[in-house]
């Protein structure tokens, strides 16, 4: 990378980050896409039948890509070496307190007046949607049938924002040994929304770590560069904006 042009670091971009910027996720599946060593072990794992997944669940990583575990919260860049940060659809898919951690080591990472943006489901409007819904208005049971079209009624669906995949999940699937058990968890390892945010807990959240300025922006519109070709899923998204 050319140490003179802005660093600007995308987290848990799964396949969907773009050429500009450092695009980052801990998922196995695009580690294993990465390596071609590792994509032909697990190959042969399904094809052996050892390995009870889709041929795939190997996933292609996006351009620039670095695998690094998220979790941890901790982010592998000297202090203030950042100047913008992107993320969109991933803090609602791990628990609030490691959100709040990795937020405050987006702070640590990003140069003075350096930028986040940040983008969830919007709970402000799944929950309007929601009430509007079971009081008969058409344009929000209409909103439900688009977006879950797998789920009888606005309670199923709305339910359905709030799925988590417990650890006993796995059982059922067939994967009987702790190997092959840990083996599906590192290779379908989607936990399901843990916690929904609206506006006023993300300001709180970004507030904690330090962030100001903190606004809601618009779809593909704002001060972050390329929001424009980042921004997707428009019909359910919140937007947020914050400078260091």
């Amino acid at each position: 990378m050319d140490p003179q042009k802005e660093l600007k670091i995308n987290l848990g971009t799964n396949i969907f980050g773009i050429d500009g910027w450092v695009n980052i996720d801990g998922d196995a599946r695009l580690l294993v896409g990465s390596n071609k060593v590792l994509k032909a072990m697990v190959k042969a794992l399904i094809k052996a039948h050892i390995l009870n997944v889709p041929i795939d669940v190997i996933l292609t990583p996006p351009p620039n890509f670095r695998h690094i575990n998220l979790l941890k919260c901790r982010l592998p860049f000297k202090s203030g070496s950042v100047s913008y940060c992107y993320t969109s659809h991933f803090i609602e898919h791990i628990p609030r307190p490691k959100a709040a951690m990795l937020m405050k080591e987006v702070h640590r990472v990003l140069k003075p007046n350096g930028m986040i943006r940040l983008v969830v489901p919007d709970l402000e409007l799944v929950a309007k949607n929601y009430y509007d819904a079971i009081n008969g208005d058409k344009a929000a049971i209409g909103w439900w049938k688009e977006k879950w079209p797998e789920f009888d009624g606005p309670t199923q669906k709305f339910n359905a924002f709030f799925f988590k995949f417990a650890k006993e999940d796995v059982k059922y699937l067939g994967f009987k040994s702790p190997f092959t058990r840990l083996l599906k968890r590192v290779f379908v390892p989607d936990m399901g929304h843990q916690w929904m945010y609206d506006f006023y807990d993300l300001k709180s959240m970004l507030s904690e770590a330090g962030f100001k300025g903190i606004t809601r922006a618009r779809f593909k519109v704002g001060k972050v560069p390329d929001a424009a070709r980042l921004d997707n899923r428009e019909d359910e998204s919140i937007y947020v904006e914050a400078r260091k």
